[in-house]
C-alpha cells in the first residue's frame, strides 16, 4: 500500500470507529487493537494521520486523534484509554497452542469487557475460562518451584537451561506454597 492509500485506510478505520461508538448512545464504547510495529511501518511510509504526519509514538498520536474525532450521541467527547500491555520476550518462537491460547484470552477479555465486567483477568481453571477479580490477586506474587515439574517443562519447552538451585532457596520455595490445595470453586 502507498502512504495515500494507508492514510485513507486509517481514515475509513475511524470513520467506522465512530459509527461504532455511536451504535448505542446510552452507553459509547469501542475497542481498538493495534499490533506491535504498526507504528514503525506507518511512519516508514510517510503516512499522516487526519492533518499530522506520523512521528515519535504512534500510541499516543491516535489517542489525541480519536479523541478530537469521537464524540457520543449527545456531542460529549468520548473517553480514550490507552493501554500498554508488559510482556517479557520469550525464550522461543510462540507455537501454535499459544497463539490459540492468546487468541482464546483476548477475545475473552474483550467479551467480558464490552459485557460491563471491570477489573478482572482472565484465567483457565481445569478445563474453564474464568474472570478472576484483580483485588484477588493484585499486590501478590505467585512462584513456581523451580524443582517442580512446572519449571522442568518450561525449560524443555523454551530450550533454556536449567539452573542449579541452592538447596536453602529450594527449601523456602517449598515453604512458601500453601500446605493444603486449594478446593474448586463451582462454575455453573
Amino acid at each position: 500500500m502507498t502512504a495515500d492509500e494507508c492514510g485513507a485506510a486509517l481514515d475509513a478505520y475511524v470513520s467506522h470507529l465512530e459509527r461504532v461508538v455511536n451504535r448505542d448512545p446510552a452507553r459509547p464504547h469501542g475497542i481498538v487493537v493495534v499490533a506491535e510495529g504498526v507504528g514503525k511501518l506507518l511512519r516508514e511510509k510517510g503516512v499522516n494521520l487526519g492533518e499530522r504526519k506520523i512521528d515519535g509514538d504512534f500510541l499516543d498520536l491516535l489517542k489525541h486523534h480519536l479523541a478530537d474525532r469521537l464524540v457520543d450521541a449527545c456531542g460529549d467527547r468520548v473517553e480514550i484509554f490507552l493501554n500498554r500491555p508488559l510482556h517479557n520476550i520469550r525464550a522461543g518462537k510462540a507455537n501454535a497452542h499459544d497463539q490459540i491460547y492468546c487468541e482464546q484470552l483476548g477475545a475473552l477479555a474483550v467479551d467480558n469487557a464490552l459485557a460491563g465486567y471491570t477489573d478482572f483477568m482472565i484465567s483457565q481453571w481445569l478445563t474453564d475460562y474464568v474472570l478472576v477479580p484483580l483485588e484477588l490477586v493484585a499486590g501478590r506474587r505467585k512462584s513456581i518451584p523451580p524443582e517442580g515439574i512446572f519449571w522442568k517443562q518450561v525449560c524443555s519447552g523454551t530450550g533454556q537451561p536449567a539452573i542449579p538451585i541452592p538447596r536453602v532457596a529450594a527449601e523456602r520455595s517449598r515453604e512458601a506454597q500453601p500446605k493444603t490445595p486449594p478446593q474448586p470453586m463451582p462454575l455453573r
